[in-house]
């Protein structure tokens, strides 16, 4: 795993393949719920996959209650300011 620190928290992010970016937010409960397809190699072999940990889940820390709003914020901050996509 990646991680980029964003406003002193810690955000954790992996990237495989090659291709068209998709890029994977888990739900509410199980950060690693895509974890699977990074290895999948009918994914990997035509799409570079990144597997994004929201705020206080997996390796990812928190800084408390955040909107809807500040996550889409952090997911594009980390993912898209330590690589071009």
């Amino acid at each position: 795993m990646e991680r980029v620190n964003i406003d002193g928290v810690d955000l954790e992010y992996e990237v495989a393949g090659s291709g068209e970016t998709v890029v994977m937010i888990h739900g509410a409960l199980i950060a690693d719920s895509f974890q699977p397809l990074l290895t999948e190699p009918a994914m990997v072999d035509g799409y570079q996959l990144v597997n994004y940990h929201r705020r206080g889940y997996a390796g990812s820390t928190s800084s408390g209650m955040v909107s809807m709003e500040r996550q889409a914020a952090d997911c594009i901050t980390s993912v898209w300011s330590e690589r071009t996509l």
